[in-house]
């Protein structure tokens, strides 16, 4: 067991090495898709305060990563968090179940950038801080590629999700449905959050419960995102006037990464009982001598 711990924590941080990067490059690539995509948008000049948040964050994120290979947790997991709530809140700004029926609220809504742009750092930041946060349970190794197959998962279902419900609002009347259209933008950055929550707790060695809710949570997924493929059931119009990317838009939104997840969960369990096997091995020719 003492060979094993060691080269599971250098796996862990080379792991999180290249998470740290993937959530710095990604926030600087959403202010740069911002920047030029101001000239469509009705006050180029109000996202800005978005531009120069989100180029910060990228920032910031890259500097807590060198924090946690430092072995500066808190200061770490202080950064991410901030930056989690700052580029989690800007998307949601155009989200809030309200009516902007007034000049404030209306210029409050056109400082918010499309929430798209932070499916990437989002899971990965959630996963960053819960690694931080949640005390391992066991030493029992598990390998990147699992963990690595669940955190895409949730990465894919954010984008494809937040792109889903952008092209209903775009051709619907959902945008006038301002709960309708919060929920329907939050109910997968839950999801998401589900998804990362429970990988980290199976890294950390909740391997039964995380392993069977990973494969349950990717069959529901998968069976959710079939309900859509005749077009966006919860907004009346969709009874009477086909929707362009459907099903293609629930199949990338839903099928994939419920498949993913499946796939993620059989291969931790896969891993676990590989590992069960070979330690088994190792310990009963030591008992018979």
């Amino acid at each position: 067991m003492s060979n094993i711990a060691p080269k599971t924590k250098i796996q862990t941080i080379g792991f999180v090495r290249l998470l740290v990067l993937g959530a710095s490059l990604s926030l600087f690539g959403a202010a740069l898709s911002i920047l030029l995509d101001a000239d469509t948008h009705p006050k180029p000049s109000f996202l800005y305060p978005s531009i120069s948040i989100t180029v910060t964050c990228s920032f910031l994120v890259y500097y807590a990563g060198n924090a946690y290979a430092k072995r500066n947790y808190p200061l770490a997991s202080l950064i991410w968090t901030v930056c989690l709530v700052l580029t989690t809140a800007l998307p949601f700004l155009q989200l809030l179940p309200i009516e902007y029926d007034n000049e404030v609220l209306l210029h409050i809504k056109y400082l918010s950038p499309p929430i798209w742009l932070y499916s990437v750092s989002f899971p990965i930041l959630l996963f960053l801080i819960l690694e931080i946060r949640i005390k391992d349970s066991t030493q029992i190794p598990l390998s990147v590629f699992p963990i690595g197959l669940s955190v895409l998962s949730s990465i894919i279902l954010m984008f494809f999700s937040s792109a889903l419900i952008a092209s209903i609002g775009n051709d619907s009347e959902l945008i006038m449905l301002p709960m309708t259209l919060f929920l329907s933008s939050a109910i997968p950055i839950l999801i998401t959050c589900l998804i990362v929550s429970i990988t980290v707790l199976t890294k950390k060695g909740y391997i039964l419960v995380g392993t069977t809710s990973l494969i349950l949570i990717g069959l529901a997924v998968e069976y959710f995102s079939t309900l859509l493929y005749g077009g966006p059931y919860f907004i009346e119009s969709s009874s009477y006037i086909p929707y362009p990317g459907f099903p293609i838009l629930p199949v990338l939104a839903g099928t994939i990464p419920g498949i993913v997840l499946v796939l993620a969960g059989i291969a931790i369990g896969r891993e676990i009982f590989f590992n069960s096997i070979e330690t088994l091995n190792e310990i009963v020719p030591t008992n018979v001598k």
